[in-house]
């Protein structure tokens, strides 16, 4: 897959810390921020989630019971955005 090269590799991870500061932040796991963002997304129609046991399949549920806030949003579509730069 060229996603794990050069410069796709390298744009995902600077796409994956911000991930990660908005899930320090609100004290929950990047999953769920991903999931958030699936799910308010109006692109996106259908989000489809794997769990390989059932804490996995909590904490994805877990997602439905708070929102990214605006700003959130938008910092994750720019960083998607120059991810697809």
């Amino acid at each position: 897959y060229n996603y794990f090269r050069e410069p796709k590799f390298s744009k995902a991870q600077v796409l994956l810390k911000t991930l990660d500061a908005i899930a320090e932040k609100r004290g929950v796991p990047v999953a769920q921020v991903a999931i958030n963002w699936s799910t308010q997304n109006p692109l996106v129609d259908t989000a489809l989630l794997g769990v390989r046991n059932p804490q996995e399949a909590e904490e994805n549920c877990a997602a439905t019971s708070w929102e990214l806030t605006e700003e959130e949003i938008s910092v994750l579509n720019a960083a998607i955005a120059e991810y697809e730069k």
